[in-house]
């Protein structure tokens, strides 16, 4: 938005600039492209692409906020649950081997949630086996103008000029 006499831009309140970054935010949710909304944002607010860039970009950071929030709050969700498991164990089963090794369990679990245990996962081919990759290319259903191309790629790699 400009002042029509002096062309200055006219800052808009805290309460407008919100509810043009929900507008944005509805424009991602309903798929339009990043192009279409700039446009949008241009001729609906009377605004620069510059400053509708700036508000898409907001837009997004504010999308990384809440779903980083939401991804903390479940973990502590979480952990908070497995440790009222541990602290609601009958006392007498805790002291068992398989008391302690449901507790190992569940501590377990938790260090999983806070990613200092990670689950790896080996691959191989038949009977542990490495797994085979194929080294060569069957170029017998090229024809002649592809494989002329393909040479004169490998020479232009060998030799740049």
């Amino acid at each position: 938005m400009s002042d029509s006499l002096s062309n200055k831009p006219v800052k808009v309140s805290q309460l407008e600039k919100l509810k043009r970054l929900r507008k944005i935010q509805e424009w991602i949710l309903d798929d339009f492209s990043h192009r279409d909304i700039v446009a949008k944002g241009v001729a609906e607010w009377d605004v620069s692409e510059r400053t509708v860039e700036r508000y898409y970009s907001d837009a997004f950071k504010e999308f990384r906020e809440r779903t980083r929030f939401d991804t903390e709050h479940l973990k502590a969700y979480y952990k908070s649950r497995k440790r009222k498991l541990i602290q609601d164990m009958d006392p007498v089963l805790k002291k068992t081997p398989a008391g302690v090794r449901a507790i190992n369990k569940v501590l377990d679990s938790m260090a999983k949630i806070d990613g200092i245990v990670i689950d790896k996962v080996e691959l191989s081919g038949p009977d542990g086996a490495p797994i085979a990759t194929q080294t060569s290319i069957d170029m017998s259903n090229l024809t002649d103008d592809q494989l002329k191309a393909l040479a004169a790629l490998k020479r232009s790699l060998r030799n740049p000029s």
